[in-house]
Order: structure tokens, then C-alpha cells, then sequence
């Protein structure tokens, strides 16, 4: 993938056109789902409350494997 003809896109788009740019593959997926939650909850509270539940419970698997490493 040419990564200059990828990144001059982006910043070609006009007022209007908004862009997420995004990884590929699994991880790049994944957040492409979240993003799109994140932009529907805005109007729907029941996608606001999963994803809010759903970051609480990822931000504690991050602390707690920050934990096991650095030994805190």
C-alpha cells in the first residue's frame, strides 16, 4: 500500500467530507465497529451506555495488565 498516495487523501478532503482513518486488519476492524458505535450513540443511549460499560471494563483490563507488568 503506498503510504504517500494513502495519507494525501486524507488531507485532500473537502469541508463536508468528513474521514476516520483507521489501521487494517483485526485491530483497524475493530476500532472501524467502535467508531461507528461511538457515532450512533450520540442519538441512542442504549449504544451509549454499552460502549461506556464496554471502555470502563477495557480500561481495567489495561490497568490491571499494566500491573502485572510493572509490578505495582
Amino acid at each position: 500500500m503506498a503510504q504517500v498516495g494513502a495519507n494525501s487523501t486524507d488531507v485532500q478532503m473537502p469541508v463536508g467530507i468528513p474521514v476516520g482513518t483507521l489501521a487494517i486488519g483485526k485491530s483497524g476492524a475493530a476500532n472501524a465497529a467502535l467508531l461507528a458505535v461511538a457515532i450512533l450513540a450520540g442519538k441512542r443511549p442504549e449504544l451509549r451506555e454499552k460502549l461506556r460499560a464496554w471502555r470502563k471494563a477495557r480500561a481495567e483490563e489495561v490497568i490491571k495488565a499494566d500491573k502485572s507488568v510493572s509490578g505495582s
